[in-house]
């Protein structure tokens, strides 16, 4: 009798560990395909100021620091070279 409830334990036990497995996947996909389209476009711009303050990884970074046509300072947020926030 006590078979039965155990039984139903462990099935909800693996379909919830399929179910955290699916998501984590999906959560990494979305992550390469996020730092593919950003190297793929040459990074991504923020608003530069003290916080949060640019980033000292990418320093060496030609255009790192931009200013656009209407005079707004932008500092590069994440590296062209990996697609990482740490260049």
């Amino acid at each position: 009798m006590a078979s039965v409830p155990l039984w139903g334990l462990s099935f909800h036990h693996r379909t919830v560990e399929r179910e955290a497995l699916r998501h984590a996947t999906n959560l990494t996909d979305r992550n390469e395909l996020l730092r593919r389209w950003t190297t793929h476009h040459g990074g991504v711009y923020v608003p530069a100021g003290d916080q949060p303050p640019p980033n000292e990884h990418l320093s060496q970074v030609p255009e790192r620091d931009i200013i656009t046509s209407s005079g707004r300072n932008l500092s590069s947020a994440w590296g062209q070279a990996r697609g990482t926030p740490n260049g």
